[in-house]
Order: C-alpha cells, then structure tokens, then sequence
C-alpha cells in the first residue's frame, strides 16, 4: 500500500463493543442468588502479527489521549487543509474510540529492506462504525467487496482489506498478507523471542505512548545503511534497536541501539555527539531557539547498549506546539 491509501485504512479498522452475560440460580429455601458469568478473555490480537515481524511499532492510542497536549495538536491538524472537515470529523472520532495500533514492519526481498505487513486497531466502536467509516474514506467505495475469510468478516478493494479479528480488532493490510494470516494465525513471531529483541524493550520505558522494536535482521541492516545516516560497516554490528516517545509531562523520548561490539557502541555515541553540535548551528535550529534542547540530550553508551534520552519541559512543549499550525501551514 502507498502511504496516502494506508492513513485511509488506518483510520476505519474499528468494531462493535461486545457484552458479557448473566445467569440467575434461585431455591425455595434460600434467597435469590446472582452468579455473574465472567466473560472470556478477549483473543490477543497480536496473534495475527506476521511471523516474519521484525519491526513492530505499538501505539498506546488511548494513553495520547490523556496527553495534556492532544488538544493542542487536534486543533493544529484541523487549521490545516490536509483533508476536508467530514473525513477530519470521522478520523477524529474514530482516534476517540481506539485503544491500541500496532505496525508490523515484515522483510521485503532478500537483501533489502523491510516494508509494512499490516496494521491491527484495536478499540470500542459503535456496531458497524468501521464499515461506514471506510465507506466514506475510501476514493471508490463501490469497488469494496465484502468477503469472508476463515470466519471472518471482511472488506476488500484493489491492493487494501480490513477484516474483523475479535470482538473488538481489526486488521489492514494488502489482501496477500492479510488472508493467510486470517487462514492461520501465526500465534506469535519469531523476532520477539529473540534475547536482542528483550534487551532493547527492556532498555526502553515500560509505559510509552509510541514504542518501536527492532531485531538486527539484514532487513534492519539494510534500513539503517540506507534510509539514515548510519553507514554500512557500523549496520553490520547492529543487534536491535529501540525508540519510544511519551508526552504525559513535557516530551520524553529515549532511544538506543544495541550493538555486538562495546567500541561499536562507543563510536555512535560519539557520531551522536558530533551530529548535535552540527545541528545547534543549524539556521532553522537556531530560528526555533531549539539549541538547548540539543544540548540536554543524554548519549552515552552502556556495554553493547548506545543511547540517548531526552526530556523536554512542558513550557517548551507547549511553546513549540504553539508554532505547529504555522508550520503545518507552510
């Protein structure tokens, strides 16, 4: 899927709330009694992630929300012309009623790099609210089909599905990744029982609004030689890498690579370094009075582990949100 197509099926992976049940027992000679039936547990939705994730970027939709500075970004988004006011109304509607996203990033070729597998939504939506939505968010919505794959209910156009995991998910993606996981959940992927992949999630909060993991596949080695400054010999070394951002108070961000080497590990810390005291001389940088922020950037490296964390306070946070409509604007 292009970028444009998949923020359209982002937006409409929704579904219906479920309810639990009761069951009412009652004697002669004792008072009527009420045992409450506890509901099953709701299927994990992860299950349905590809087998072959190597990349997987979890947003926590609901903790964003409690953010101080959602509003402020809502009504940034809005002064924009991105996108007309109906379709801005149901995706703000539908970011109310989701809880959970989750990015599969999946290898493409051998010896290349990674591309998205699929997204799974998860939240509690008015019964066929999701449906609708695509309907409205989709160019041509004559061309969607509904379908069923393995039980599950699902819509499908040229290149785009989403269809119904739980009670309460949903899954988009190409038709081509999405039916044979519908047709056999994996139940897990191998990259998360990789002890790399537990070393970067453990290095980074265990709460966060956005969390990205990554294993040192060729995939990853390949996206870091060539989509950042990383280069070849040091992607080599690379182990795992890890980024998560949280805004409850101020903006905190923290980020590492782990390495297979210490030096390798030292040297990036000091690229880091160089590569800030670049861009504090920065035109734009200095426009912006960001300079101190660079500076209160932690790097360093621990063993195998280069990191760096980040607070900002939130009188800056809101400073610089206050210069979002005007950027978004240009």
């Amino acid at each position: 899927m292009t970028r444009p197509t998949t923020l359209r099926w982002l937006g409409l992976a929704l579904l219906a709330a479920c309810g639990g049940s009761a069951t009412v027992a009652s004697t002669e000679t004792t008072a009527d009694a009420v045992a409450i039936e506890a509901p099953a547990p709701e299927p994990d939705p992860t299950a349905y992630l590809p087998a072959d994730t190597y990349l997987l970027v979890e947003v926590d939709v609901a903790r964003l929300r409690t953010s101080p500075y959602y509003p402020m970004v809502v009504e940034a988004l809005k002064a924009t012309d991105e996108i007309d006011a109906q379709r801005e109304d149901l995706l703000h509607t539908l970011a109310e009623r989701t809880s959970r996203i989750w990015f599969a990033g999946v290898p493409t070729a051998p010896g290349r790099g990674g591309d998205l597998g699929c997204i799974i939504v998860q939240g509690d939506y008015d019964p066929g609210q999701p449906e609708a939505a695509l309907r409205q968010m989709v160019p041509n919505p004559e061309d969607l089909q509904q379908t069923e794959v393995a039980g599950h209910m699902a819509l499908e156009s040229r290149g785009g599905m989403m269809a119904q995991l739980t009670e309460r998910a949903w899954i988009i993606g190409p038709p081509d990744r999405v039916k044979p996981l519908l047709l056999d959940p994996p139940g897990n992927f191998a990259a998360a029982s990789d002890p790399a992949w537990a070393q970067a999630r453990q290095w980074l909060p265990a709460d966060a609004g956005i969390t990205l993991v990554a294993l040192g596949t060729d995939a990853l080695r390949y996206d870091m030689a060539h989509e950042s400054p990383m280069d070849d010999a040091t992607a080599a070394h690379l182990r795992a890498a890890g980024v998560a951002f949280d805004a409850a108070d101020g903006l905190d961000v923290a980020g590492m690579v782990l390495m297979d080497d210490g030096a390798v590990a030292e040297s990036v810390v000091q690229w880091v370094d160089a590569t800030l005291a670049q861009l504090a001389q920065n035109m734009i940088v200095s426009m912006l009075s960001l300079g101190p922020i660079l500076e209160s950037v932690d790097a360093r490296a621990e063993g195998t582990v280069a990191g760096a964390r980040l607070h900002v306070a939130d009188g800056e946070v809101r400073r610089l949100l206050g210069m979002l409509p005007n950027m978004l604007a240009q």
